[in-house]
């Protein structure tokens, strides 16, 4: 079956299969690549619809870039370029029957909750966060100061004496 697909769609798009508790899984999913096609998927007539056969509508396959919106607009103001998308990864049916799953589906969990904590965290504007990015930005284009230079200097100096004496031999010293 994804053989087929992926021959009717001209390779362009990924069509996976994998094995899952409830069965055998077809994932189909648009390129990744900037500029990849919008894939629409049509249903058949009659006995030939095998989008109602698989379970699906109907719709339309979009490229990761087009659904996300990753375009860097320089219109946007900093404190109006909030929040983003965000995944929880939970996926299918999620069960506690012993402690094994039960730990194993807490940890997704707490791994969502987190998610949703910076998804909120997301939708604010920090001014102070913005700021420090822009001074670090700025710092590195700045040369160190002459007795800073010096400094690391003397210490590279002493590194190099230290290094020489540890590779002379069973008569070294320590200090």
């Amino acid at each position: 079956m994804a053989r087929k697909i992926r021959i009717a769609a001209f390779s362009k798009m990924t069509v996976e299969v994998a094995a899952t508790a409830e069965g055998a899984k077809l994932k189909l999913s648009a390129f990744d690549k900037v500029g990849s096609p919008v894939i629409e998927l049509m249903s058949g007539k009659g006995d030939q619809d095998a989008l109602k056969r698989l379970g699906l509508e109907p719709g339309k396959l979009l490229p990761r870039d087009e659904v996300l919106g990753i375009d860097t607009d320089p219109d946007i103001l900093p404190q109006d370029d909030v929040g983003g998308v965000f995944g929880l990864g939970l996926e299918g049916a999620l069960h506690i029957k012993d402690k094994k799953t039960a730990q194993y589906v807490l940890g997704l969990l707490d791994t969502a909750l987190g998610t949703v904590q910076r998804a909120s965290r997301s939708l604010t504007y920090n001014p102070l966060k913005a700021l420090l990015k822009q001074n670090a930005a700025n710092a590195n284009t700045a040369p160190p100061p002459a007795y800073m230079t010096a400094r690391i200097n003397n210490y590279q100096d002493a590194l190099y004496r230290l290094q020489g004496m540890n590779q002379s031999g069973p008569s070294s010293f320590f200090i």
